[in-house]
């Protein structure tokens, strides 16, 4: 015997199918391909396809006009051209500034170096000395330190190397007034030029090996070749440090630029 109230739910679970003359499909069969729906979506897509094509043709016809070409020709030679103009310009005023800085620090330091030699070299071989060309060459050397420090403190504001000279150009100074007191009675002055200019280039990594022989107190002749090579040190190691300071504002960016 089948229980009919069990047969109930298999048979709600059953898809309804269309009965024979119903013209409704099952919703979960799809169109079949020559149906009038399923050609109404192709014909659709098509229609989009068709339109995207019109759309960019006659975009690139626009854009391909001799007037559009013309007006975005002006707008790019009105605003970009001066906004590279401008930045080529900085550049070169940068650099300009720059080169006249490096001029004045290798020239100054070069100026006031080459005259130490001249008063050492006279010095050691007992001649007469032109004293007023050493105090002439010392206040034409201390006018240049004092402009190169106002225009590094000027154009790098945010960089020490206007410090750096400072503190640099202060130990030219001293190296300036110990080859000058060469004869000083007060060797004590001399001796306490002498170990500033160590203690500077020693914190450096810049350090001549003859210390002892510049600190003799007996003022040496123009056969004491040692005390020669060991001042030749001095100042080379004072010119070298000077290089440092000049690839320091090389390196640096003025703000302005």
């Amino acid at each position: 015997m089948h229980d009919p109230q069990g047969a109930a739910p298999v048979l709600q679970a059953i898809p309804q199918l269309a009965t024979p003359g119903s013209t409704q499909a099952p919703a979960d069969i799809p169109d079949p391909p020559g149906s009038a729906h399923a050609q109404g979506g192709h014909e659709a897509a098509a229609g989009k396809t068709e339109d995207a094509v019109t759309l960019y043709m006659r975009v690139s016809r626009f854009l391909a006009h001799p007037m559009v070409l013309a007006l975005v020709g002006a707008l790019v030679t009105s605003l970009l051209l001066p906004i590279v103009t401008r930045q080529w310009q900085d550049h070169q005023t940068e650099l300009d500034i720059k080169t006249k800085l490096v001029n004045q620090i290798s020239g100054s330091v070069a100026t006031a170096l080459a005259q130490l030699a001249v008063t050492e070299s006279g010095q050691s071989a007992r001649l007469p000395i032109p004293f007023q060309d050493y105090y002439d060459a010392y206040q034409v050397w201390e006018q240049s330190r004092a402009s190169i420090r106002s225009q590094l403190e000027a154009y790098f504001p945010n960089s020490d190397v206007g410090e750096q000279w400072q503190t640099y150009s202060g130990e030219v100074d001293n190296f300036y007034k110990f080859t000058g007191r060469y004869t000083d009675s007060s060797n004590a002055r001399r001796l306490s030029l002498l170990a500033a200019l160590k203690s500077y280039l020693d914190d450096n990594g810049v350090t001549p090996t003859s210390w002892k022989k510049l600190m003799d107190t007996i003022s040496p002749n123009i056969n004491d070749q040692d005390y020669q090579g060991a001042w030749g040190e001095l100042r080379d190691a004072i010119s070298n440090r000077g290089d440092t300071i000049v690839r320091r504002v090389v390196k640096s960016h003025i703000p302005e630029y």
